[in-house]
This record gives structure tokens, sequence and C-alpha cells, in this order.
């Protein structure tokens, strides 16, 4: 064999390992809207009471978070410790073809109705109809004292 043939080989076997990865396909991950999705029903259905107006905030997951397809539909569960209004946690798992568990943050606020003031009213002074109005409110969403006086 002379060197040029070698060279055209070994060229050859190169490029051929290159196309051959390169038409590899590529193993297959769990969407990540499709946990997020799993997430919102988990809490829309944990909190569904009486026909209330919530409001769910899933934090976002890292872009670089790869998990493998799931087979079969997420589940989903309440961490130890309980759920609740505010920040809280939901678990997603997946069971087949290799199991993986995710826990994803939130933030759950349920709207309430309140009577709020449209100006300033002076100590003591006598107020007209006009200036209260029926708003809603999410507790969840203010800082300091979120009760309602």
């Amino acid at each position: 064999m002379t060197r040029q043939t070698i060279k055209t080989t070994l060229a050859t076997l190169w490029l051929l390992c290159l196309v051959g990865y390169a038409q590899a396909s590529p193993e297959a991950y769990q969407p990540h809207a499709a946990i997020l999705s799993a997430v919102d029903r988990h809490l829309q259905e944990e909190f569904a009471q009486d026909g209330d107006k919530l409001n769910i905030d899933i934090s976002p997951l890292d872009h670089r978070l790869q998990l493998p397809l799931c087979e079969e539909a997420l589940s989903t569960f309440d961490p130890p410790g309980g759920i609740s209004l505010g920040r809280t946690t939901v678990g997603v798992s997946c069971q087949n073809p290799k199991p993986w568990t995710l826990y994803v943050s939130a933030n759950v606020g349920r709207e309430l109705p309140v009577v709020v003031a449209l100006r300033d009213i002076a100590r003591g002074a006598p107020s007209a109809k006009m200036i209260w109005a029926l708003r809603s409110w999410t507790p969840t969403t203010c800082y300091g004292d979120t009760s309602p006086r």
C-alpha cells in the first residue's frame, strides 16, 4: 500500500465515523412544558374550591435539565410537610424507562374580595358611599402583614 492509499483510506473512515455520529438519533428528553403542565394541574386540583380564582406562578426549570422521556403519564405528589398557599413545592416523578423525581417550586395565591378606600379619609370624618370599592386581593403577593383588617 502506498502512502496516498493509506491517507485516503483513513480520511474515508474518519468521514464515515463523523457521518454515523451525526445521524445517530438523539436521546429523547422529557419536555419541560409537560412537567410544568403536570405541576399546574396538580395545584389546580389541590386548591380548586368553590370557583375561587387562583394565581399560580411556577418557577421555571433550568434549561440545562434533561430528564429521560417518560413512557407513561407523569405522577405528581405533595412532598412531606403537605401543601399550602404561598410558596410551595410539588414533586413530579416518572417510573419508566428510567426512574427520576423532580421537585418544582411554585407560588400559589387565592384572590379574595376586599373593600378599599379610593382616596385618603381623615380620621373621624364621615365617609361617603362613593369612595369605597370592591377589589380583588391576593394575600401571598403582599409584603409584611397579609391579613386584611
